[in-house]
């Protein structure tokens, strides 16, 4: 099963976005031969997962660039996404839920998506100090459950790596922004870069994302014009 359903964001007319709930025996359909060699030995989850983000990306590429052939959406060795040629783009998924977002090269510089089940508190308690600093946890600790916290500072720098990797080329890591707003009611985070990515990208760079927060997923985005 594959079926669209409501974006997390809505976003400008530059960017085209594609979401869709599935199961996981979309591996049994008619779709499976499109499966990479590289994921034989994987589970019929990761499988599934493949093919529904694949699908949600072809989908908004073709929104956003029609009667052009259709692509499909690879991974480069480092399991990054391959877009193509003028496009940026950024997917995500997580649990049943699947989502891409796409834009031209000329009007949107880069795109980072990121979507996460809410997670645990015991999971919570094992990642807590692993994905926010000290002073994220004083600033944010008092007024959020540390559950959802953790999701949603997991997703906010998810979504900061996934935009800003395709620019640098460079791996990093949590320590490597800092969190200093989470608005749930503006829907809005602020964080700024603790580490030098680039002659661009310095020790305190500005990131301002977007934030949704449901009872079931936590949903962020950051875009860079």
């Amino acid at each position: 099963m594959f079926k669209e359903t409501e974006n997390p964001f809505d976003f400008n007319g530059n960017i085209v976005c594609c979401s869709a709930v599935f199961s996981f025996d979309l591996i049994n359909s008619d779709l499976k031969f499109r499966l990479p060699r590289a994921l034989d030995q994987t589970t019929e989850k990761r499988k599934a997962e493949y093919l529904a983000s694949r699908l949600c990306a072809e989908k908004a590429l073709d929104i956003l660039t029609p009667g052009t052939k259709k692509t499909s959406v690879f991974n480069a060795p480092d399991r990054s996404p391959v877009w193509p040629d003028k496009i940026t783009g950024s997917l995500t998924h997580s649990g049943n839920f699947t989502s891409t977002a796409v834009a031209l090269k000329q009007t949107i510089k880069s795109i980072g998506i990121d979507s996460e089940e809410i997670i645990s508190e015991e999971v919570a308690n094992e990642v807590c100090t692993i994905v926010l600093s000290p002073s994220e946890l004083a600033r944010f600790s008092q007024h959020w459950s540390q559950k959802l916290l953790v999701t949603t500072a997991f997703s906010a720098k998810e979504s900061i790596f996934k935009c800003l990797y395709p620019l640098v080329n460079k791996f990093f890591g949590f320590n490597d922004a800092e969190i200093l707003t989470l608005d749930r009611n503006s829907g809005v985070f602020q964080a700024v870069l603790k580490t030098k990515l680039d002659d661009d990208f310095i020790i305190d760079y500005p990131l301002n994302g977007h934030l949704k927060i449901t009872p079931t997923y936590v949903h962020t985005a950051l875009i860079l014009k």
